[in-house]
């Protein structure tokens, strides 16, 4: 009887996880058979549900049939070159939302195209420069989008009519990059009014009227060859931006953002990276109140004096590939003491002391828990300069010139999720190196990430450390599993994988043993022959007589 009812019990299990493991298997599968797609999901309020099915770059010259019901399909890179009402005729039933169709050499569009599809908000048709446009407006007519991308599309002068509609008050979303438009015009945004996005990128604009865009939130003008944008001068007038890219163009200096900073009090992240800036007071930022990110790439070509950044609401800032003298280490983010993340990639530090870039940093030291130096030609690592830092999250170091650095470097840092030492110039990486913190990590949920991939290691006895932990905790190191960790010296053993190197423990300490053993003796000879010598001496001193007798004899 007892084992009937186990043989029941043991059964229902079985016949749970087979259904689980049923619903599984099937819950986001894609077609079959050719073509292979690639489908997800994501959580939403703790359930997994259907997402997105990726079909592109397939050379698919049709839709296929879904099984799940997928909101989001990628379809670009494929070939449509005609599209209608039953080309997404396996879409009907489904609640897409988003379609991706860019790139898919579309030239002809039917009114009728998205008819079916009443759950369609999004539509991506970039890239196709050869589709009839007065179709496209015709189709878009029909709609009810609320964000489409015309990206790489010529519409020029045509770009008035196309959203000279009542189909594009509900647009929020635009993206007209790369469309052969020279200038903006309150024709243009005449219907656009509800536009919370707006990409003009790669368009020759020259300036901008601020004045005929819409109360947009995020607006982009890269590669544009802007050097003027135009504000209203009442300053009761704001702009609702909170996010602004002017990336790559002609700027000179930023003198409109301390000017007109009534503006831009809603602006919270900036960028103006590689603009041939010539002048850049350190209060340039400093009226922008809820800045949270700034980045300054590339912008010191031209800029002679570069001597710091103002803005205490700042948390975010990245100054990658530029010339940053030493000379302005002790005040340059004096005045920036929040920051949390900051980037220098390829920054050369080569001419900075160690006191230097402690003076750097010092403003910091109980904010900031991303510190991003990669490329910053480094031989070792600056030990004075991190010790102050008590809640790193990121540390990268990554190719650099580091072969060493000195054993009490990390004593007093916490690192709580990556430490990023890869490609540099490290042979030897020895116990003493790290803390026990990082090489035993904060509990067996913190530990740290850590990737020293791409160093030209040593494989000798003095690395035997480094390859056992490696070896044990290999879940912690970046590309473990792969060819990314080497053996560089001695020739014999040149490409290596460094895993695969296993000396034997007589190999690496039987010398170790035999000098040990060799010295312990030394040590007892020299300890009887001390003890004989002064036993012989005091007997002499107690029996002189006897030492004399036996001379005369």
């Amino acid at each position: 009887m007892i084992r009937s009812w186990q043989t029941c019990i043991f059964l229902v299990i079985l016949s749970i996880i087979y259904v689980e493991l049923e619903a599984r298997g099937t819950q986001w599968q894609c077609p079959p058979s050719e073509p292979k797609c690639d489908c997800n999901s994501r959580l939403t309020n703790k359930t997994r549900i259907p997402y997105r099915a990726d079909c592109s770059n397939q050379n698919l010259n049709h839709i296929p049939k879904l099984i799940q019901n997928y909101t989001k399909l990628k379809f670009s890179g494929n070939i449509l070159p005609r599209i209608n009402r039953t080309t997404f005729v396996n879409l009907r039933k489904l609640p897409i939302s988003e379609l991706f169709l860019n790139t898919c050499k579309i030239e002809h569009v039917d009114a009728d195209t998205f008819n079916d599809l009443h759950s369609l908000e999004f539509i991506d048709f970039s890239n196709n420069s050869k589709i009839n446009i007065s179709q496209l407006a015709t189709c878009f007519r029909t709609t009810n989008l609320i964000g489409i991308a015309l990206s790489d599309i010529p519409l020029g002068r045509y770009v008035v009519d196309f959203f000279n509609t009542s189909a594009a008050e509900k647009l929020k979303f635009v993206r007209l990059a790369a469309c052969n438009i020279t200038a903006l015009t309150h024709e243009m945004f005449e219907h656009l009014q509800n536009l919370i996005e707006l990409d003009v990128s790669r368009n020759i604009l020259y300036s901008i009227d601020m004045t005929v865009i819409p109360p947009v939130k995020v607006f982009s003008a890269k590669y544009t060859e802007l050097s003027v944008l135009k504000f209203p001068s009442n300053t009761s007038i704001t702009s609702s931006l909170t996010r602004l890219d002017l990336s790559n163009n002609r700027f000179t200096n930023l003198s409109l953002f301390y000017h007109y900073s009534h503006v831009f009090k809603h602006l919270e992240d900036l960028y103006t990276d590689s603009n041939p800036i010539d002048f850049l007071p350190i209060e340039t930022f400093s009226q922008l109140s809820v800045l949270n990110s700034l980045s300054l790439c590339n912008i010191t070509s031209y800029l002679h004096v570069f001597a710091g950044i103002n803005n205490s609401a700042l948390r975010h800032l990245n100054l990658s590939y530029n010339e940053i003298s030493p000379k302005y280490s002790k005040t340059f983010l004096k005045d920036a003491p929040n920051l949390k993340y900051l980037k220098m990639d390829s920054v050369d530090m080569s001419k900075w002391t160690d006191s230097d870039i402690t003076a750097f940093l010092q403003p910091l030291c109980s904010t900031l828990d991303h510190l991003l130096l990669p490329r910053t030609y480094f031989k070792s690592i600056p030990s004075n300069a991190l010790r102050c830092f008590k809640k790193i999250k990121v540390l990268d170091l990554s190719s650099n010139n580091i072969s060493s650095w000195d054993h009490e470097t990390f004593v007093n840092v916490t690192i709580k999720s990556q430490l990023l030492l890869k490609n540099n110039k490290l042979e030897i990486i020895k116990e003493n190196f790290f803390p026990r913190n990082i090489i035993d990590g904060y509990g067996i949920h913190r530990l740290p990430y850590l990737d020293f991939k791409g160093n030209p290691f040593s494989c000798t006895c003095e690395i035997h450390w480094f390859r056992t932990w490696l070896r044990t905790g290999y879940f912690r190191f970046r590309g473990s599993r792969g060819n990314n960790y080497l053996c560089h010296s001695p020739e014999h053993l040149k490409n290596t994988p460094f895993v695969d190197y296993d000396p034997d423990y007589e190999d690496c300490f039987s010398m170790n043993m035999a000098i040990a053993v060799a010295l312990s003796l030394c040590c007892a000879c020299m300890v009887l022959v001390t003890s004989t010598s002064y036993i012989l001496n005091l007997y002499r001193k107690r029996y002189p007589e006897k030492q004399y007798y036996r001379i005369v004899n």
